[in-house]
């Protein structure tokens, strides 16, 4: 899902206690009937690595929060996401920052023993001419800050040596 529509949350520059009264309430509602559709899930936010960053991942925590949704917000720690950047510029994806996605799948790669991945392939078919639906990216405007041609060509790589499941068919 395309968060972007929700940066207007927390405009001002300086960090403070985040107001919700500053947000407006058809925002704050429609930020909640977005997520409502993943149930009790967790919303991964790079918080700490820029300050506006910052306060717009504290007031959708307290939204949540004070709307007691079943969604807990997860903050990465920012020495990690540097170290994940790192590692990927390394490899050849040479971005202002990596996807959230590709950020996850590298977790998930650390924590799992299986990877199984859909939605991240980048085109609208399959291998096999099958029409694509559904993309972690979807509905989400092209963004200069992430090489996501890069990142696929990693994801085929680690596909290709067994190390994660790129997936296309049905979902079961």
């Amino acid at each position: 899902m395309d968060f972007s529509r929700y940066n207007t949350f927390g405009k001002a520059k300086r960090i403070k206690k985040p107001d919700l009264r500053k947000s407006s309430k058809a925002l704050k509602g429609a930020f909640l009937r977005d997520l409502s559709a993943y149930g009790d899930s967790y919303l991964f936010i790079e918080a700490f690595l820029y300050e506006l960053s910052a306060k717009r991942a504290l007031l959708a925590q307290q939204v949540l929060l004070e709307s007691h949704a079943k969604n807990e917000v997860i903050f990465p720690h920012p020495d990690f996401v540097r170290s994940v950047h790192s590692y990927w510029t390394g490899r050849g994806v040479v971005a202002p920052r990596v996807s959230t996605g590709l950020l996850l799948v590298t977790a998930a790669t650390q924590m799992c023993e299986e990877v199984h991945l859909y939605g991240f392939w980048p085109f609208h078919s399959d291998r096999n001419n099958r029409r694509l639906t559904e993309h972690y990216f979807d509905n989400a405007l092209p963004s200069n800050s992430h090489k996501i041609d890069d990142e696929f060509k990693e994801l085929q790589r680690l596909h290709n040596t067994g190390v994660l499941r790129l997936t296309t068919s049905a979902c079961q």
